[in-house]
């Protein structure tokens, strides 16, 4: 009995979350899609960047080596350039958004976490900024509420993104 309850919570670990926010074409004049955005955590260490896709498509990645250790010309040939041609080719850190008037949604998968999906859901400040106020976990095909956050994401021009055209599982 006991052998037949640990593999029923392993098989329930291992449950895929279901997508329960639906991209959708981003609107005219909401937000600039010729760059990146990005948000400094505090202390500038840590810098995480968005790349949003007319399609309701994103790709994300977070890490060390913000502007406050080096430049942001230096971080996007270093670290945002391997990223963009090298590293994640395949479904990792990518995700869905969608833009309700002002309101912007985005789910995404923590990659190493249990394969664990979350939603943020934000305000758009204008087309070049949005800050991300809650932060959901999806469990089971449901947003469960986790916390308040405060990440404001500034856009900045730049001439390269990864290629989406190779990410099936979001279309």
């Amino acid at each position: 009995m006991g052998s037949f309850f640990l593999l029923i919570m392993m098989l329930m670990s291992c449950y895929p979350d279901k997508q329960i926010i639906y991209r959708s074409v981003v609107p005219e004049n909401t937000l600039r899609l010729d760059g990146y955005y990005y948000y400094q955590q505090e202390g500038g260490e840590y810098l995480f960047v968005y790349f949003l896709y007319e399609d309701g498509i994103t790709k994300y990645q977070g890490g060390a080596g913000g502007p406050n250790k080096i430049s942001f010309e230096q971080y996007e040939k270093t670290e945002l350039g391997d990223s963009i041609d090298i590293k994640y080719r395949n479904g990792d850190n990518w995700g869905v958004f969608n833009i309700e008037g002002k309101k912007i949604t985005h789910q995404f998968r923590v990659p190493g976490v249990n394969q664990e999906s979350l939603v943020d859901i934000g305000e758009i400040l204008n087309d070049s900024t949005f800050k991300m106020t809650k932060r959901y976990e999806v469990e089971f095909g449901r947003m469960k509420y986790l916390k308040e956050i405060s990440k404001e994401y500034h856009f900045r021009a730049f001439d390269r993104k990864p290629d989406v055209s190779q990410i099936t599982h979001l279309r």
